[in-house]
């Protein structure tokens, strides 16, 4: 049923009794639907939680994929995906296209946080009619290839470069990432952005990582360096915080790490901040 047409042809009945001065009804259109197959339309999936969709406004979802150049026929892989923000949109974006995400998660021990994080991962994307057959895979100090060699088109990492380094293994992260995607495959990095100059702690205490150090971590791994967007560029954030960048959304960090909440910490210098200020670094395995 055309509702538009409906509703007009209902006004028109009442204004008919009215006499032949009555004004012309007018038609209702309702808002058009985003065409199904595109980032639009996968940002706007009713299968998005409302969590994520909380952080639109800050992540910018369609812009942000714009940025990278992710086509739906693509193979993609996320690293450590989190909660699956990322996911949420690629992967019905892919499995509409003909393409397929992987995810690369921490390895766990049983019954850790690790794991039950993981285990909801799994859970989320079980439904192979949204999402198609997301894949899963490991990645850690001591993990194997993330994917066959020469095999994916993209490779994305939203703020783990910090986790890597304070762990020891970001070299293996680059390194693995490089192994994975095809000649002329990109790797995409998001993270925190630390204030150019100086030294760059190796295990970035604070979260937030010099952009000139991400670029000698992917070169020295083999990437050629392609393009950095300011798309995340917060300039309120002077990435100065007691409790470094976990202070700020969407953590909103209280206290230090290993101890309790304080709810009467005052957050009112840092709750206007919003996310933090971000790079997005795009690198490319040389080949065609």
């Amino acid at each position: 049923m055309n509702l538009a047409r409906t509703l007009g042809a209902a006004a028109a009945l009442m204004l008919s009794a009215c006499g032949d001065d009555a004004p012309a009804p007018v038609e209702i259109e309702s808002a058009p639907q985003p065409l199904a197959g595109t980032l639009d339309w996968a940002v706007a999936g009713a299968w998005r939680s409302e969590e994520d969709r909380s952080r639109d406004a800050a992540l910018k979802p369609v812009e942000f994929f714009d940025v990278v150049g992710v086509d739906p026929d693509f193979d993609i892989l996320e690293m450590w995906p989190g909660s699956g923000w990322a996911a949420g949109v690629l992967a019905p974006y892919a499995r509409h296209g003909g393409g397929s995400v992987a995810l690369a998660v921490p390895p766990a021990e049983p019954e850790d946080d690790v794991e039950a994080l993981n285990s909801r991962l799994r859970e989320r994307f079980a439904d192979t009619s949204v999402f198609g057959d997301v894949r899963f895979t490991t990645f850690g100090r001591n993990t194997g290839p993330l994917a066959e060699s020469n095999s994916l088109d993209v490779i994305f990492s939203v703020r783990d470069v910090h986790a890597w380094m304070a762990l020891g293994f970001a070299d293996k992260a680059f390194a693995d990432a490089f192994a994975a995607l095809v000649a002329g495959g990109a790797l995409v990095i998001v993270e925190a952005r630390a204030t150019e100059g100086g030294v760059q702690d190796p295990a970035a205490p604070t979260g937030y990582v010099q952009a000139s150090h991400i670029r000698r971590l992917a070169e020295d791994a083999g990437f050629s360096f392609v393009a950095e967007s300011d798309l995340y560029a917060n300039p309120a954030d002077d990435h100065d915080h007691p409790f470094g960048v976990w202070t700020l959304a969407p953590y909103n960090r209280t206290s230090a790490f290993g101890a309790a909440p304080d709810p009467a910490y005052d957050r009112g210098a840092f709750d206007p901040i919003g996310e933090p200020d971000q790079t997005i670094l795009i690198f490319r395995k040389p080949g065609s």
